[in-house]
């Protein structure tokens, strides 16, 4: 029995953190035996046996564990508990895991060269010329360089004194995480540059989130630890939104559309780790919810119970990564090169439009994924709020889900596969997106957000002005031409034109509202009427580089050539 008006006390949370950990660790290895392929020699070239495989994905887990407890030990000092010296405890923890990062390494190139020449285990760890191939192969020299830096934190470990100097090292392991994730399917994609970028804000939001979970399991029962989990939820927050942006676009680039992608051990293991993702950020919205707010009254049982469980599930987020990292990536028959040295636009093999397909076409739009998602992120955040009524929650969740769906269709559906293709389409999109979605929004932000919807003007054409301004500016500058070319443009311009379309959907009167829609309907009348009788006059050079005999501004071969 516990006295009244005391906190209830957990035994040994950190030990239960850790004790998750391990079991995080156990489900990955589950799920590594499950989805790396063990490939029989399909002719007489030799082999180097099955524990070379093996060598080099245990020696791949147990490198990000230790990459993830070397972070997580320095956020301690450098920023969860900034105001307090380092504990010993923690950077002891940190150097054992940097030379165990260090020893992992070494075992990583050994395996990876043995692999290379089917030199077979125990003889590579001998053998002269596997140590000699290392230099060779590009994850060879991305480990060598890992290994160096590890060791440098390891050193460094003993020398820091002050959290300016912590962070620092921290940003040393940082770059430590790296080399290794930027090498294999990354450096060979057929985007080698946003996948590279992707993928480096993937792992290092990644190993920040996972790291502070484990840094606070260090820090254990102490009395900062309230202030410490406070600290760690802004990083956390942060992190997370990264970590599903990057994500989603890091899994596109590499899949698009392709259904037959997607079926492949490499989509399936992608579909896994955005599955255990959504658990996270549930559980993360529970942190926020429940468990900081009864840590903040004196009570850590909650706090610690949602730990373990967020703590397994990255474990085995972890374990999927790494076997993604030994798994082939499909090709993309989809990504192409077009003109104008931009981004895909337009998709050779889309067919003629019909309303079908101006319904449902699918677009393969990576800042198109993004919008959407930062979208459901926002909302999802504002749902977890502390203090939002149930039935409130219910109604804005559904508004705010409504609104990204018709962001998504505009993007990525029929709308946004031909808006490139047919200036009808691309102009009618903005008038769709300055109409459709700011009413969702702000029925998403009444119920959410009540206190923080600004007082709308009393004129429907004040309000309507500006869409009327954008759309006007856009099909009578160069933008439009830029619109075209670039798909980053072109989301960001139907992004405007939703955020243009709020003062309409913010009038205060149903009446004044009604009439701005209503503004907004004649406004697409009229942009489709000057699109239909005028359309060479917008852009005319970028259609006729299109192969598309169905394409504006020019009717018949798509070539320059006007037919009757």
């Amino acid at each position: 029995m516990t006295a009244p008006g005391l906190p209830l006390r957990v035994v040994s949370p950190g030990r239960a953190v850790v004790a998750a950990a391990v079991l995080g660790a156990a489900t990955a290895l589950v799920v590594l035996t499950l989805t790396t392929p063990v490939a029989a020699p399909a002719s007489a070239l030799p082999d180097a046996g099955p524990g070379v495989p093996l060598l080099a994905t245990g020696a791949r887990l147990t490198a990000r564990v230790c990459a993830v407890v070397v972070v997580g030990g320095l956020l301690v000092p450098a920023w969860l508990l900034r105001a307090a010296p380092a504990p010993v405890r923690v950077l002891r923890a940190v150097r054992v895991a940097a030379w165990a990062w260090v020893v992992a390494c070494l075992l990583g190139m050994i395996a990876a060269a043995a692999e290379a020449l089917a030199v077979p285990l125990p003889g590579a760890f001998t053998a002269a010329r596997v140590w000699a191939f290392v230099p060779s192969l590009e994850g060879g020299r991305a480990l060598m360089v890992t290994a160096a830096l590890a060791a440098v934190v390891a050193g460094g470990s003993r020398l820091v004194r002050s959290p300016a100097e912590t962070l620092a090292l921290l940003g040393v392991a940082v770059l430590a995480v790296l080399p290794t994730s930027l090498s294999g399917h990354v450096a060979t994609s057929e985007l080698h540059v946003p996948v590279s970028v992707g993928t480096a804000v993937h792992v290092v939001a990644a190993v920040l989130w996972v790291g502070g979970l484990v840094g606070l399991a260090l820090v254990g029962r102490a009395p900062a630890l309230a202030d410490a989990v406070g600290r760690f939820s802004g990083l956390a927050l942060v992190a997370a939104v990264l970590v599903t942006v990057s994500g989603l676009l890091s899994a596109w680039w590499r899949l698009g559309a392709v259904a037959e992608a997607w079926r492949t051990t490499y989509g399936a293991l992608v579909l896994a780790k955005a599955a255990l993702l959504v658990v996270l950020l549930a559980l993360g919205a529970a942190h926020r919810r429940a468990s900081i707010p009864a840590l903040r009254r004196g009570s850590s049982r909650v706090w610690w119970r949602l730990a373990g469980v967020e703590t397994a599930l990255m474990g085995a987020a972890l374990g999927a990564a790494v076997a993604l990292g030994r798994t082939p990536t499909p090709t993309r028959p989809d990504v192409v090169a077009l003109p104008h040295g931009g981004v895909t636009t337009v998709d050779r093999a889309l067919p003629a439009p019909t309303p079908w397909h101006l319904l449902i076409e699918p677009r393969a739009s990576a800042t198109g994924v993004v919008a959407v998602a930062l979208l459901v992120l926002v909302v999802v955040l504002a749902v977890s709020r502390p203090g939002v009524d149930p039935r409130a929650a219910v109604r804005g969740l559904a508004a705010g889900l409504a609104a990204s769906g018709v962001l998504a269709w505009l993007l990525l559906g029929g709308p946004g596969a031909y808006g490139s293709a047919l200036l009808t389409v691309h102009g009618l999109r903005l008038v769709a997106a300055a109409l459709l979605v700011p009413p969702l929004l702000v029925r998403a932000a009444h119920h959410l957000l009540p206190g923080a919807l600004p007082r709308g003007t009393r004129s429907p054409v004040d309000a309507v002005l500006p869409v009327v301004l954008l759309v006007g500016v856009v099909l009578g500058s160069p933008l439009l031409g830029v619109s075209l070319a670039r798909e980053s443009v072109g989301t960001a311009l139907v992004a405007g034109a939703a955020l243009a379309g709020l003062p309409a959907a913010l009038l205060r009167e149903r009446g004044d509202r009604r009439w701005a829609a209503g503004l907004l309907v004649v406004l697409g009348v009229v942009v489709l009427l000057v699109l239909l009788t005028r359309p060479d006059a917008f852009a005319p050079q970028w259609f006729a580089d299109l192969p598309l005999d169905w394409a504006d501004p020019v009717r018949g071969t798509g070539i320059g050539e006007r037919t009757p």
